[in-house]
């Protein structure tokens, strides 16, 4: 499992074709696109994304130039009134993401340590969570292995 701390080199290995709200962009460019525009891999990994809530953060993304869908679970440190929640979410993120990787082997697995989409509580404090990222193939979307992604759904769902 890769561990990510530096911000730079996460973003260089991480390009997003949505936003969480299956909004569409170019990875080149960072222009909206439509689906129309993405590559033919990326269709059916676009209706798992557009079609279905999770309850958890969910991309298109190219990850170390593979395409494909991602989890994100975020791990602040803070709560909205800038109260420390914990010290130790990095290390939660991390236990967690080894527990996802020994269960789903299949899948890439790794942690983006204060990576998150940079917040800014009304005190002042700055909180840019740790992102722990499930990423799968574009490949791996197959009627065959429908069974096995909700299995995945269903652990994250119950134990994240």
């Amino acid at each position: 499992m890769k561990i990510y701390t530096n911000v730079d080199e996460f973003y260089k290995t991480c390009k997003y074709w949505s936003n969480a709200t299956a909004d569409l962009c170019d990875i080149q460019t960072g222009k909206d696109i439509e689906k129309s525009d993405l590559p033919a891999e990326l269709l059916t990994p676009y209706e798992f994304l557009s079609e279905n809530y999770y309850g958890m953060y969910t991309y298109l993304m190219q990850y170390n130039g593979k395409n494909g869908f991602a989890f994100v679970l975020e791990y602040s440190e803070y709560d909205d009134d800038g109260h420390k929640k914990t010290t130790d979410n990095f290390d939660c993120a991390v236990a967690f993401a080894q527990k996802i990787e020994k269960t789903f082997p299949q899948h890439t697995v790794f942690v983006g340590k204060q990576t998150g989409f940079p917040y800014t509580l009304d005190n002042g404090i700055e909180d840019n969570a740790t992102e722990l990222v499930i990423f799968i193939d574009a490949d791996f979307f197959t009627d065959k292995n429908k069974s096995e992604f909700d299995a995945l759904v269903d652990y994250l769902e119950k134990n994240a």
